[in-house]
């Protein structure tokens, strides 16, 4: 079965990184690969490997065919739905967001959000909609959240906007989805018993993430908590919760069959108390609304109760394996998933840990193997999230014990008797929301010491090595081992070598829509031209800074818009100071708010004359002069001269602006061999337009500009339709074609 699923796991997973599906050839010659394998006399595994390829490959494509014919491929302003909530609605101060299986032709998962929130919107209704219909679109950046293939991992075809006057409840038996909207009617009904029962609770979605599955109301500070301390796992119901739940039910099963005659008499013991566990697990992952942790757990579950009715004895690597198998079979595109690779990931470094030991691990043995499995669980981490607890074997000393032996129990009793009448459930939620409260305030204390949380990117090869001292952790023996763990992890530890010389520039303009937001390195420096909102700056820039490991930024150049403007370049710039150390911020304001003076950084008027250089990169300020006020046409530009050549980057320049940037600025300053710019239309424009720019390679922060003028065409670019766009400048000139080009996968929409 082993070889089978290497093979199986390792298709899937290459079927995922490809640009476009397999062509038919190669599942022909597969086929006759194994045929041959089977027919001539090779080592048994061989055939496994290749019949698990075979199949990997033809249930990825098959998958993957179903959903590109269902996905929506273009907008449509004005699209008509029905359908049926099959998930649980989360109702915030701005809008509904909910899942929905549609009717028609074909079948869809839509993305759904209403304009402003409806409350009355619940698990498992039938709704007709009328809104704008959107392909699963989402940004392209190299780090940070990737959107577009979380709705593939979803199974969602497209998202639907929706105003909430145009949002009718209808009656529909024949709807789809009604075994998962019921389910998650039943979910609800449950959250709703949680709140009467206990109203005023500290920590209700800490309490509601436990209980049923459902993390949408934690809050940011809570989360963070338990993620920079390596907690998180806790938060998602898993093999741990599961298996606790099991233990208890086989427990209370066991005592009845021992002092229930008639028990004893019906029933023979194990297939009681298993029988017990099964029902137990399957209960609890249909509260959590059957994630993909729970599946796992409780398909490993079933198969080590399964082994143990047959009287075959426990099998935890062939349980382990045969619920990967399931999983994938049932949703190939969780192999995609990091939850997916951290759960297997998590077990199967304990059940290396276990391997070979013969009496149960005692209170030691148990810490041991917490320390360890936070250890092993680092490389991924780092590499998938940017983010290392090193506090984590401490903190999961603490927290596992505490939420697997008093929150939970409270949690789980009090939910049940809140079904059964509410206020008998109000005593049990508020001893496990205390114990909650007490673990939070712990977690902050241990993510707030020095040097506790790293958040950072690592290269390839150094995960590769901590993958491999994983290996030696688990290897028997590894006391002697421990020197090469070391060795083997220490890269984890060391900062990145610069790999630009001195004179040389790469700049990379992020894909946050409209606003022109660049990242500019040298070797040891680094400015930001932007930074857009606050949102760029959490979803793009700071995955981007810490995936080349700076933590310090040189200058923020505030290209467009005021600091006070609306709160939202403020924002910005309070949740860059609050991430990285900011030396210096130019904008455009003679002088900004009060409350940003006070945030640390130098704050600096921006204009025309202002010059630096960093590690022979010369930096220049061509506009605002002297004397304007911050409208728009009062954008920063900025013009940075490396050895093989200018950039020039004008943000959202136009119109009087532009005009008197060409009036003033002498010719050869507005020659450069690139262009950045928000506004489209100056891309292509010439002339006055242009503000007498010149350069062969335009790049345009959001949409392609209209007419005739298409991608790549004429050197103009557009993160719309390329992605982020990385330029390496010095002695050579290595412009990059887009993120999205660059690393193309089959489920990506193109854009407009």
């Amino acid at each position: 079965m082993i070889p089978f699923a290497a093979g199986f796991v390792a298709a899937l997973w290459l079927v995922h990184q490809l640009p476009a599906l397999p062509p038919p050839w190669i599942f022909a010659a597969l086929a006759t690969t194994l045929v041959a394998s089977m027919v001539t006399r090779h080592p048994a595994a061989l055939p496994a490997i290749l019949a698990g390829t075979l199949a990997g490959l033809l249930l990825g494509t098959v998958h993957a065919t179903t959903w590109l014919d269902r996905v929506v491929t273009q907008a449509e302003p004005e699209a008509t739905l029905s359908g049926r909530v099959v998930d649980l609605p989360r109702h915030g101060e701005r809008s509904s967001r909910f899942h929905l299986a549609t009717h028609g032709d074909p079948p869809r998962r839509l993305e759904v959000s209403v304009y402003p929130p409806r409350a009355d919107v619940e698990a498992g209704d039938v709704l007709r909609l009328k809104g704008r219909l959107y392909p699963p679109q989402g940004r392209a950046n190299r780090a940070g959240f990737d959107r577009e293939a979380w709705f593939y991992r979803a199974g969602l075809h497209g998202r639907l906007n929706v105003s909430a006057a145009d949002l009718r409840h209808a009656v529909d038996d024949t709807a789809p989805g009604a075994l998962r909207g019921a389910l998650h009617r039943q979910r609800a009904t449950l959250r709703d018993r949680l709140q009467a029962a206990a109203p005023e609770l500290r920590h209700p979605g800490l309490v509601q993430a436990l209980v049923i599955g459902e993390r949408s109301g934690m809050t940011d500070a809570e989360w963070t908590a338990f993620l920079q301390t390596g907690t998180n796992h806790l938060m998602a119901i898993s093999g741990l919760h599961v298996g606790l739940v099991a233990g208890f039910a086989a427990l209370l099963a066991t005592l009845l069959w021992r002092h229930v005659a008639g028990v004893r008499e019906r029933w023979p013991r194990r297939v009681l108390a298993a029988t017990a566990a099964a029902l137990a697990a399957l209960g609890y992952a249909a509260l959590a609304g059957f994630s993909i942790p729970t599946q796992r757990a409780l398909l490993m579950l079933l198969a080590v109760l399964a082994a143990l009715l047959l009287g075959r004895g426990g099998t935890p690597w062939r349980a382990l394996v045969l619920a990967a198998l399931i999983i994938l079979i049932r949703d190939p595109p969780g192999v995609l998933a990091p939850g997916f690779w951290f759960s297997f990931g998590a077990v199967a470094v304990i059940l290396g840990l276990l391997q070979g030991r013969r009496a149960r691990p005692g209170l030691r043995e148990a810490m041991a193997i917490q320390v360890l499995l936070a250890l092993a669980m680092l490389p991924l981490a780092l590499a998938w999230f940017q983010l290392g607890s090193w506090i984590a074997p401490l903190a999961n000393i603490v927290a596992v014990p505490l939420i697997s032996f008093v929150v939970l129990p409270a949690l789980l009793t009090g939910a049940g008797l809140a079904m059964l009448w509410p206020p008998l459930g109000g005593p049990p939620l508020w001893l496990g929301d205390a114990v909650l409260g007490l673990l939070v305030t712990l977690l902050q204390a241990l993510a707030d010491l020095p040097a506790a949380v790293a958040e950072r990117g690592v290269p390839l090869a150094a995960a590769l090595l901590a993958g491999l001292a994983v290996i030696f952790l688990l290897l028997p023996g590894r006391r002697r081992m421990a020197p090469w763990v070391l060795l083997a992890a220490l890269p984890l530890g060391l900062p990145l070598r610069p790999d630009l010389s001195h004179g040389e520039l790469r700049a990379e303009l992020l894909d946050t829509g409209r606003e022109a937001v660049v990242l500019l390195e040298t070797r040891n420096h680094v400015v930001v031209y932007g930074p857009g909102r606050a949102r760029d700056v959490e979803s793009a820039l700071l995955p981007a800074l810490r995936a080349r490991q700076r933590n310090r930024i040189d200058r923020v150049i505030v290209a467009d818009g005021r600091l006070d403007d609306s709160g939202s370049r403020a924002a910005a710039l309070q949740a860059l100071t609050a991430a990285v150390k900011v030396e210096r911020v130019l904008h455009r304001d003679e002088r900004p708010p009060r409350r940003i003076r006070e945030s640390g950084p130098v704050y600096r008027a921006c204009r025309a004359g202002q010059q630096w250089q960093r590690d022979g990169v010369v930096f220049r300020v061509l506009h605002p002069p002297r004397g304007w006020d911050a409208s728009r046409a009062a954008s920063c530009v900025l013009r940075i001269e490396t050895a093989g050549g200018a950039l020039l980057l004008t943000g959202g320049l136009r119109g009087l602006g532009a005009a008197v940037l060409g009036h003033e600025t002498p010719d050869e300053d507005l020659q450069a061999r690139l262009l950045v710019t928000a506004e489209p239309a100056k891309a292509v424009d010439d002339g006055e337009g242009r503000a007498g720019v010149r350069a062969p390679t335009r790049w345009v922060a959001g949409t392609m500009p209209d007419g005739p003028v298409g991608s790549g065409a004429g050197g103009l670019r557009a993160t719309s339709t390329d992605g982020a766009l990385r330029l390496r400048a010095g002695t050579a000139w290595e412009p990059g074609a887009g993120w999205r080009n660059e690393r193309r996968r089959f489920w990506q929409r193109p854009h407009p």
